[in-house]
C-alpha cells in the first residue's frame, strides 16, 4: 500500500487503509480529527508532525512563491516520515495489533479477514526472525505452537490464544519482536 502513492511516505500505513477501505469522506473525517482504533491511529500531534516535516522539506519556497508567482519548484522527494506514537506499533493487514488485543477498549472487534490477518502477523513474526538469524522453515509450526491452536480452530479460537499469549506477557501488546526472543 505505502508504494502505491506518494502518501505512503508521509501517513501511516493505518491511514492510507481508511482512504482506500472507506473512500476520502471517512479519511477526511479521520484526517481532521482523532482516531485510536485497531484500523487508524492519528492524533492532533501526528498531523502537526506532518506539517512541520512538509513545511521543512519546502523550505523558503512558499516565501519565495508570494514574492514572484512564476517562481519554479526544483521537486525532490519528502524522505518517509515516522511517528513516535507508531514506533511501537505493528501494523498488520490493516489493524494496529496492540488495539486490536486491547479488549478493554475494543471488545469484539470485527475482523474482516482472520486469515490474512493471521498470515500477515506470521509474516511479520518471520521477518522478525530473520533479523535475529532464526530458521524460517519452522516458523508457522513455532507460530501455531506458542499460539496452541489445533487443527480446524477458528478465528475466534485465534484470537482468543492471540490475546491470552498478550496478556501472558504482562500487557494487553504482543509485539511479535518479543515472541521471537522468546523462542
Amino acid at each position: 500500500m505505502k508504494d502505491r502513492s506518494f502518501l505512503g511516505s508521509l501517513l501511516p500505513e493505518g491511514l492510507l487503509y481508511i482512504l482506500v477501505n472507506y473512500g476520502c469522506e471517512k479519511f477526511a473525517q479521520v484526517f481532521t480529527g482523532e482516531a485510536d482504533t485497531p484500523e487508524v491511529i492519528w492524533t492532533h500531534e501526528m498531523r502537526v508532525h506532518l506539517v512541520e516535516m512538509i513545511r521543512q522539506h519546502l523550505g523558503d519556497f512558499p516565501l519565495r512563491l508570494l514574492q514572484n508567482n512564476t517562481a519554479e519548484y526544483e521537486f525532490c522527494p519528502i524522505p518517509p516520515l515516522s511517528y513516535r506514537r507508531l514506533k511501537s506499533e505493528i501494523f498488520c493487514h490493516n489493524y494496529y495489533l496492540s488495539n486490536l488485543c486491547d479488549e478493554t477498549k475494543f471488545p469484539d472487534w470485527p475482523i474482516a479477514e482472520p486469515v490474512k490477518v493471521f498470515k500477515a502477523c506470521l509474516e511479520k513474526f518471520e521477518d522478525a526472525i530473520d533479523e535475529e538469524g532464526g530458521d524460517e522453515t519452522d516458523t508457522v509450526n513455532r507460530a501455531v505452537k506458542l499460539l496452541e491452536l489445533r487443527d480446524g480452530d477458528g478465528d475466534k479460537e485465534l484470537r482468543r490464544s492471540y490475546r491470552k499469549l498478550a496478556v501472558s506477557f504482562g500487557t494487553r501488546r504482543l509485539h511479535l519482536r518479543s515472541l521471537a526472543f522468546a523462542h
